[in-house]
């Protein structure tokens, strides 16, 4: 692990035989389950929707290989 924040731990991992840095969102047990998961998915979607914006605006953004 490379950090870990209130919301995401970020980690070293592994994907398609490429070193990568993987954001792995952190399951919240005081929220109600289905609740929980529509905001994580919520949240990752417009983090992916927005870090393409900026790409296309010239910002030097990490790539993104997967959401999942």
């Amino acid at each position: 692990m490379l950090y870990k924040g209130a919301e995401a731990e970020i980690c070293l991992g592994e994907y398609m035989g490429d070193e990568v840095i993987q954001k792995n969102r952190i399951k919240k047990s005081y929220r109600i389950k289905n609740i929980d998961e529509r905001l994580i998915s919520f949240r990752t979607r417009e983090e992916a929707k927005l870090m393409t914006e900026a790409r296309l605006h010239g910002v030097s953004v990490p790539i993104i290989y997967d959401i999942d």
